[in-house]
């Protein structure tokens, strides 16, 4: 579920307003009740909020799921190509990530390169591409280690 989240912040958003919206409805509908008044105009608020409010829950957290499902290839190949022997897993791997023209052997462990900006990554890949491009893929645990490194790394090759 929390991947979910990180891909689409929609989905937590919505569930937030879900949430929200039935804390103010059970306190008023509280109020209401204590006074003796109907609950009908309660309920009637709370059903048309959930009919806005619900599709877009839907809606996110199916967008959320193809995203994930779409990534999932390419985040099993960053593993592959990190913690694989083979040549030819890594090869594919370098394919699928990095275009069809890296070769796996100009790709090389990123914290070995930029040294103490990555020792938070769990697993960080540079490429040196044929055209003379390269490209650097990292996965952190969390925002605030990828944010400094980032920085860290913008900072000492400028």
């Amino acid at each position: 579920m929390l991947q979910l989240i990180r891909t689409s912040p929609g989905v937590l958003i919505s569930l937030g307003l879900i949430g929200a919206g039935a804390v103010v409805c059970l306190l008023v509908g509280f109020i209401m009740a204590r006074t003796g008044a109907s609950l009908r105009p309660l309920y009637w608020f709370f059903g048309f909020f959930m009919l806005i409010v619900a599709p877009q829950l839907v809606g996110h957290f199916w967008n959320a799921r193809d995203a994930m499902k779409k990534e999932a290839p390419r985040l099993a190949a960053l593993e592959q190509i990190a913690t694989s022997p083979d040549p030819e897993t890594r090869s594919n791997a370098a394919k699928l990530l990095f275009g069809p023209d890296a070769n796996a052997q100009l790709v090389t462990d990123a914290r070995k390169v930029f040294g103490d900006a990555f020792e938070q990554a769990e697993l960080a890949q540079f490429a040196a591409l044929p055209n003379g491009d390269s490209v650097l893929l990292a996965r952190f645990k969390g925002y605030t280690a990828a944010e400094k490194a980032g920085s860290t790394t913008c900072a000492t090759r400028v």
